[in-house]
C-alpha cells in the first residue's frame, strides 16, 4: 500500500516533475516520521492491518499504541490516498 504510493515519486523525479514529487513527499512525510519513534513496530503493524494484511499484535515488552497514535496514523493514511 505505502510502497505503491512511494514508488510514484521516482518517475516524477526522473521525468522532471519536481513539483509533483515534492507534493507526494510532503504527503508521505508524516508517515516517514514514525520511523524515528519508539513505537515504529506498532505503527507498521497497524498500517498493515489498515491495508488488509493484519499481522497480529506486538509482543511484550512493546505496548499498544495510544488511541491518539492510532487516530493520527489512520488520518495520515486517509489523507495520503485522497489524491
Amino acid at each position: 500500500m505505502l510502497f505503491h504510493v512511494r514508488g510514484r515519486a521516482f518517475p516524477f523525479i526522473k521525468g522532471g516533475k519536481i513539483k509533483e514529487a515534492t507534493e507526494l513527499y510532503r504527503r508521505l512525510l508524516p508517515l516517514f516520521d514514525l520511523d524515528a519513534k519508539p513505537q515504529l513496530v506498532q505503527s507498521i503493524k497497524y498500517m498493515m492491518e489498515l491495508a488488509g494484511q493484519p499481522v497480529g499484535p506486538t509482543r511484550p515488552p512493546r505496548l499498544s499504541l495510544s488511541t491518539e497514535d492510532y487516530n493520527q496514523i489512520k488520518k495520515h493514511l486517509i489523507e495520503l490516498y485522497k489524491k
